[in-house]
C-alpha cells in the first residue's frame, strides 16, 4: 500500500467515531442555512431555479404587485427618456456595389488587355 492511501485511511479512520447528527444539533440557525446553500447542486435541473441561486433575498415585500401598472410605467418613462446619440449618422447606402462595379471594370480590362 502507498503512503499517500495509507495516510488517506488514517484520516478516514479518525472520522468514523464521530457523531454528526449532535454536530449538526450544535449548529446555529444560521449555519445551517450556510450549510444547505454548499449542499445544493446549481446544476440539478430537479431544484427550483430559485433555490438554486446562492443569493436569497430576505427583505419583504414592500407592497402589492401590479403588473398592469409596472408596464405603463415602465412605457411611460421610455417614452420621455431621450435617445441616446449616434457616433455616426445614419447614411442610406447598399455595402459593396461599388466596389463590385470596379472589381468587374478592373477584371473586364486585365482579360480585354490580356493580363
Amino acid at each position: 500500500m502507498s503512503t499517500a492511501v495509507f495516510a488517506l485511511a488514517k484520516k478516514e479512520d479518525k472520522y468514523e467515531d464521530v457523531d454528526f447528527e449532535t454536530l449538526l444539533e450544535q449548529l446555529s440557525p444560521e449555519e445551517i442555512e450556510e450549510l444547505s446553500l454548499e449542499l445544493i447542486d446549481p446544476d440539478d435541473s430537479h431544484i427550483p431555479p430559485a433555490d438554486r441561486c446562492r443569493y436569497k433575498m430576505d427583505k419583504a415585500p414592500t407592497g402589492p404587485f401590479d403588473r398592469k401598472k409596472l408596464l405603463e410605467f415602465l412605457e411611460k418613462k421610455a417614452r420621455e427618456e431621450k435617445d441616446w446619440e449616434d457616433a455616426k449618422p445614419y447614411v442610406k447606402e447598399i455595402r459593396g456595389t461599388d466596389h463590385c462595379i470596379i472589381n468587374v471594370l478592373i477584371y473586364t480590362l486585365s482579360i480585354s488587355i490580356g493580363f
